[in-house]
């Protein structure tokens, strides 16, 4: 019998691996290119930050565990139940939302660079699954809900224990697969002519049903017991109630099959398993039809040729016209549109979900500030760690024609950084003042303390992008067809130091008891940024001669397809 592998076999060929052999093929293959990419080789130093990478998610599992097993938790079923239920949900729909809450969609192209391997679609398509369920954000994800899950075996599961590693095997196959689909939908939107005006009438509709429905319930935070006092749980009665909502949706069969377990029925335990596993299939099949798709599709994000002539003849001068040359560039990449649009897409949840109701009541009427700031500060990285830290990612084999030109590093340094300022303050202070206008109560005095705290940010983000652009450049692909990222210890050091730039404002924010606080916090954030803005003024030109150093091992890793 022929399989679809088969067909890849040329006549007298040595025969193809197995599957578990083309896993590891790709694996090592995969790891192999991009210590290359980057220059790396293997070392104590890089398996230490991998090493490091799974402490938080080790950590989460443990609180995860001590929570579940409290004796407040543990003592009913039913409390239990919708804890673990709530857990299943959230981590599934995290899983499944996270190539847009992060801007991963270049995880599907991995599928693309190996197309041309003696390898099936399908296996492919199993392959990069599981390798992308083994990265650090999978244990960090999923350890959450292992905790969880051992927590209740222990305290309410006695009989079929060894059921418990196949039924959560079967759970994290159904928000893989699903979370394929996800992958391949977005990035098929990401790469279609029109995926900014699809972007975009998203956003318009969310902020319009967010406006127009009613946010979640959140009265019964307020509710008194008889003698007065708060009353902070829910009825057992109504946590079951809750519970079995949440197991009638396919997130929740996790949670019904360890209750069919701890009821003794085993039987049913392994129905909802084998309903999550075939959920699971029709996962991956579905995203092996989107895969199937795309590899034949074309993209039509090329770059015109005319639009960038238009650009130079038009411009005043030399500096306009690369400025104007890097804005298109950006704005012509689907990841810089979607970036931008997630921070406003999360606060519409936020107020549709009643999140701000919730922080107030647990945290009081002061929490805006912090939110706001949270929520900028993470729109502003999320632009810095994706874009400014690989500032010649979108230039390609463009880069040779640059250098090629009279004109000075220096000034396309300066040009790059120009641009990528407008696009972090666009994304921060835009946060801000959608954050002020459409979620929660914040004083004037507030606002200008965070937008002033995230405009520091800038610079700082400056000065790391441009010395990690240099030393570590990484070749991205505007249409998504190729995996292309930089490494962990790159993108740690870089998210590290702009997080040092976020702290002055973070300090004045959990400082700020008093209004004569406001009145030399103000000075302080603007001769912070004076200094951070003179700081980077001074490297620019030390960045411009490193860069005409590095100017052929940049044009090595830019220009390469």
């Amino acid at each position: 019998m022929t399989t679809e592998s088969d067909r890849y076999q040329p006549n007298g060929a040595a025969p193809l691996p197995s599957f578990i052999g083309h896993l590891s093929l790709l694996w090592k293959t995969r790891k192999q290119l991009s210590q290359q990419g980057l220059g790396l080789h293997p070392s104590f130093f890089q398996r230490l930050i991998s090493v490091m990478a799974l402490v938080p998610a080790l950590s989460m599992g443990l609180l995860s565990y001590l929570f579940i097993t409290h004796p407040s938790i543990s003592v009913s079923i039913e409390v239990s139940q919708f804890y673990l239920n709530l857990l299943c949900f959230v981590t599934a729909m995290q899983w499944i939302t996270w190539p847009v809450l992060s801007a991963g969609v270049e995880d599907a192209s991995e599928s693309r660079s190996y197309q041309s391997y003696p390898i099936s679609t399908s296996r492919l398509l199993v392959a990069s699954t599981l390798t992308g369920l083994l990265r650090p954000v999978g244990f960090f994800m999923f350890a959450p809900i292992i905790g969880a899950v051992v927590g209740y075996t222990s305290c309410h599961v006695s009989s079929d224990v060894l059921m418990v590693p196949f039924l959560f095997l079967a759970f994290i196959a159904l928000c893989a697969g699903w979370g394929q689909v996800a992958l391949y939908w977005m990035r098929d939107i990401l790469r279609s002519h029109r995926s900014g005006q699809a972007l975009g009438s998203v956003l318009i509709m969310l902020i319009v049903l967010g406006s127009l429905l009613p946010p979640v319930d959140t009265s019964w935070l307020y509710l008194e017991n008889a003698d007065g006092s708060a009353k902070l749980g829910l009825e057992l009665q109504e946590y079951a109630q809750i519970a079995y909502t949440f197991s009638r949706v396919p997130t929740g069969y996790l949670g019904e099959a360890l209750r069919a377990l701890h009821d003794g029925r085993p039987l049913a335990a392994m129905a909802d398993a084998l309903a999550m596993l075939l959920l699971a299939a029709l996962g991956l099949f579905t995203a092996q039809i989107l895969l199937s798709h795309s590899q034949h599709g074309k993209s039509s994000h090329s770059e015109s040729n005319n639009a960038m002539q238009e650009i130079f003849l038009n411009a005043r001068n030399t500096h306009a016209a690369l400025v104007r040359r890097e804005a298109l560039a950006l704005w012509r990449n689907p990841r810089a549109r979607l970036l931008l649009a997630v921070p406003l897409v999360l606060m519409v949840m936020f107020r549709l979900f009643s999140a701000h109701d919730m922080f107030v009541f647990f945290f009081g009427q002061n929490i805006d500030a912090w939110l706001m700031a949270v929520l900028a500060t993470y729109a502003a990285l999320l632009m810095a760690t994706t874009f400014t830290q690989n500032m010649f990612a979108e230039d390609g084999q463009g880069l040779y024609q640059l250098l090629a030109a009279p004109i000075t590093p220096e000034s396309i340094l300066r040009a790059k950084a120009e641009v990528h300022a407008l696009l972090i303050g666009l994304a921060g202070l835009g946060s801000t003042l959608f954050y002020a206008l459409y979620i929660g109560k914040v004083s004037l005095q507030d606002y200008f303390l965070v937008s002033l705290g995230v405009s520091l940010v800038i610079p700082l983000t400056l000065i790391l992008g441009l010395f990690l652009s240099i030393y570590f450049p990484v070749s991205t692909d505007a249409n998504l067809n190729r995996r292309s990222r930089q490494s962990l210890a790159v993108s740690l050091a870089g998210f590290l130091g702009n997080l040092v730039g976020t702290s002055p404002l973070f300090v004045l924010i959990h400082h700020r008891q008093t209004e004569s606080l406001y009145l030399w916090a103000y000075p302080v954030l603007l001769i912070l940024l004076g200094l951070m803005i003179a700081l980077y003024r001074y490297l620019l030109p030390i960045a411009g001669e490193h860069f005409n150093q590095r100017r052929e091992s940049i044009l090595a890793q830019i220009g390469r397809f």
